[in-house]
């Protein structure tokens, strides 16, 4: 889809790696290869992806967007169909996947931790580095742009290689002041929450009689303030954060570096709200009105079938939704969010058109994923942060030199994998620095001679908050959190309360819901989880 031209670019003077976010699996001889052919070592581009939901870029799915991008990126590598996130809340997830730690290492699980995550006040963020400094200590040039981790380190990025802050705009204004609700024109009780919002931008938001305004609205950093955004039709406004991101890539590809490089960009969309160019409405405006609403399986217990935390928003939002004064929105808020689907699409474009034109577009190695999964009404809930599998499930793709193309592993991996693979992908130093925890993630490089057969491996683990109580937070007991234990066969849940859920995977990766009860063998299915969990527990 076309956008408008950019008048504001920036400029940088060294070149930058793609690095999408993934858990990789790639041929440990061809990587080797790879590395003795080249005299000069790859570049590396991390692309994060903020609340994509991989069942909606998925063909066979109910829920399709257009993607052709994504498509074209798992074309060109190798895509894990089967990957999964750490944490399905963005502030824990992305500590883990950078720092290479799992939730219950660093100790930090939930929205209500994100200001001692912000300070970075936990121990092991003061003992560890992560993935930039690593690169950094290793002689590369590390630049980012967007939203990477939760918040915005101007430490983690080299000087002057830094490029646009993590925004959620345009949002409604009234007299150029951001309104922390939603877009007026939408029915109570939706336009109560900011987040809960989406429209058109051509639908400017009305306040007491008077057309309101867009304003752009950095979250983070030294830009932290409205900007006023103009809107005149989806051809002729302003760039949005993301298309700035992707513009500052391009622009950084077309010049050159004496030092191979480490780029990160992070996408902000489909993260609501989700308020888009007409022409992203219209693409789904057709089919977003068959979109069913599914309804809780018998088997789920109480506990699952309400917030898990007081700023889990998902079941509330989702009444708020399916409930509203004019009735249902829902379809129209799921063609929202697949209309910001296919514009982070449309810039991931930009993106790989600009490597593939650029002078390394045969020594980059690209990674992308989300940094967690999405509902979009399965269950009775909107949003991210829960464990069953539309939460946690990711898109995961490695693509790259040497890297096999059109490939697909079925392998059960996880984000916190991503960190220790690209550091034997790239021939990092392995040794840690006093006092250096090792890492939890393990390398996904040696296991690509037998591409689905892992072996005898530990359940694959998701962590989420499972109390309001701060203080018991802060302690970090992980028998006050809801955990998530996965393996080729099962999904086990346990939460905070001590109730268990259990649920079958197959082979096509859906996962149907199972009745604890007198007719499972307990000893099998549940006590390898459960001793999994007590040794969690002694860690």
């Amino acid at each position: 889809m076309s956008k408008p031209s950019n008048n504001f670019r920036y400029i940088v003077h060294r070149c930058v790696g793609l690095f999408a976010v993934v858990s990789v699996h790639c041929s440990f001889s061809q990587l080797l290869a790879s590395e003795q052919t080249g005299d000069e070592p790859s570049n590396v581009l991390m692309i994060v992806v903020d609340d994509l939901s991989d069942f909606v870029t998925r063909d066979g799915s109910a829920i399709r967007a257009k993607t052709p991008n994504l498509d074209r990126l798992r074309s060109m590598g190798v895509d894990f169909s089967d990957a999964h996130a750490n944490s399905p809340i963005c502030g824990p997830s992305r500590a883990s996947f950078l720092y290479g730690y799992l939730p219950s290492t660093i100790g930090y699980y939930g929205y209500m931790q994100n200001r001692r995550a912000q300070n970075r006040e936990y121990p092991l963020f003061q003992t560890s580095r992560n993935l930039m400094q690593r690169f950094r200590d290793a002689g590369y040039l590390v630049a980012g742009t967007g939203k990477i981790d939760h918040h915005t380190y101007s430490e983690d990025w080299d000087e002057g290689y830094w490029g646009v802050y993590p925004d959620y705009g345009p949002l409604p204004a009234k007299e150029g002041e951001l309104v922390p609700r939603a877009h007026p024109n939408l029915p109570a009780p939706l336009n109560q929450k900011l987040f809960n919002g989406f429209g058109r931008l051509s639908d400017f938001p009305v306040f007491d009689g008077e057309r309101g305004q867009w304003i752009a609205h950095p979250f983070a950093g030294k830009e932290a303030f409205p900007k006023p955004y103009t809107y005149n039709s989806s051809d002729d406004r302003d760039l949005m954060p993301d298309e700035l991101s992707a513009d500052w890539v391009e622009d950084f590809l077309q010049n050159s570096y004496e030092t191979p490089f480490f780029l990160a960009l992070g996408f902000v969309r489909p993260h609501a709200p989700h308020y888009l160019p007409d022409n992203y409405f219209d693409a789904y405006e057709s089919i977003s009105a068959a979109v069913p609403e599914p309804n809780y399986p018998l088997s789920v217990p109480a506990i699952a079938r309400s917030a898990l935390t007081p700023d889990d928003w998902g079941p509330d939002t989702y009444k708020n939704l399916t409930q509203t004064a004019e009735g249902s929105v829902l379809p129209s808020w799921i063609g929202a969010y697949l209309g910001s689907t296919t514009f982070m699409d449309d810039q991931l474009g930009v993106v790989l058109d600009a490597l593939e034109s650029s002078a390394y577009a045969d020594n980059t190695i690209i990674v992308l994923f989300s940094d967690h999964g999405y509902h979009l009404g399965s269950h009775e809930r909107v949003f991210k942060n829960s464990l069953w599998q539309e939460g946690t499930k990711v898109p995961l793709i490695i693509a790259g030199p040497e890297i096999p193309s059109g490939a697909r592993s079925e392998r059960l991996v996880s984000l916190v994998d991503v960190y220790p693979t690209l550091v034997e992908l790239c021939g990092l130093p392995a040794e840690r620095l006093s006092g250096e925890r090792e890492l939890d993630g393990r390398s996904l490089m040696p296991n690509v001679i037998l591409p689905n057969d892992w072996g005898s491996v530990s359940p694959l683990a998701v962590f989420s908050a499972g109390t309001e109580e701060l203080d018991r937070i802060e302690k970090g007991m992980l028998e006050d959190q809801h955990i998530a234990l996965i393996d080729s066969k099962w999904r086990y849940i346990r939460y905070s309360d001590g109730t268990e859920e259990l649920w079958s995977r197959n082979a096509s990766m859906s996962e149907l819901p199972v009745v604890i009860g007198p007719g499972l063998d307990a000893v099998t299915v549940l006590e390898p989880f459960r001793k999994y969990y007590r040794s969690l527990q002694e860690r």
